[in-house]
């Protein structure tokens, strides 16, 4: 029988104390050790390079932790990641329309539309028009997707039990807040983003700005447009 989890005891090494923690609170031997550096200095509020970027190492958890997620969705129930993300959705929340399972799934339209076609031709989910009229719909699961729900669920959230098995009941509460207060401001950052930024992302058939050379080369670099080891003369 496994041994409850003991809170782990607090390093006395400098360098592993947490990021941002002020160096007051340290004892006076570790405090005469520790570099000086305050909460604006972590790397995550003032990032060096991509590898800094929160979004980089959140994407980062999700590639390793989801692909135990993937293998076992795929290899062993044949529903892709996105399948089950939408099967949950609705296994929660109910018959939706496809517009609300894009926005909580984060994901623009056609994707979901296209997930929505193959759990359909799996029978996973039904489609039902609303008020008779066919431009409006929503979708629901059937009861085998009821069934595959339940069944994956259970195996997803045992990955799940592993995976924050390395951090104590309290380091766990701390994380759902912080989770929980990203999440919120993210949203807030993304509406206000969406006002100054244009993007033609959802016009002329899914096109999105390019990016272009500038006309001015670099001193350092080839001139704009010539292919390595070739110079302009050679153009």
């Amino acid at each position: 029988m496994p041994t409850s989890r003991r809170t782990r005891p607090v390093s006395p090494d400098p360098a592993r104390r947490p990021s941002g923690a002020p160096v007051s609170a340290l004892p006076d031997d570790d405090r005469a050790a520790a570099p000086s550096f305050d909460a604006g200095a972590c790397r995550l509020r003032a990032p060096r390079d991509i590898t800094d970027l929160l979004n980089f190492r959140l994407a980062a958890l999700v590639g390793a932790s989801g692909a135990a997620v993937i293998r076992l969705c795929e290899g062993q129930y044949g529903v892709s990641r996105r399948e089950w993300a939408l099967l949950g959705l609705l296994a929660v929340r109910g018959a939706q329309a496809p517009s609300e399972i894009a926005d909580q799934c984060h994901l623009d339209r056609t994707r979901v539309s296209r997930a929505i076609t193959r759990l359909a031709a799996k029978g996973l989910i039904r489609r039902q028009t609303l008020d008779g009229d066919r431009r409006r719909a929503s979708v629901a699961l059937t009861p085998a997707g009821q069934a595959l729900y339940r069944q994956l669920f259970d195996e997803v959230a045992a990955i799940n039990r592993r995976l924050v098995e390395t951090l104590s009941d309290g380091e766990l509460a701390t994380l759902d807040t912080l989770l929980t207060a990203l999440t919120e401001q993210a949203v807030r950052v993304k509406r206000q983003v969406a006002t100054t930024v244009s993007t033609n992302r959802w016009r002329g058939g899914g096109t999105r700005r390019q990016w272009t050379a500038p006309e001015d080369s670099s001193e350092d670099g080839p001139a704009a447009g010539v292919a390595p080891g070739q110079d302009s003369a050679g153009r």
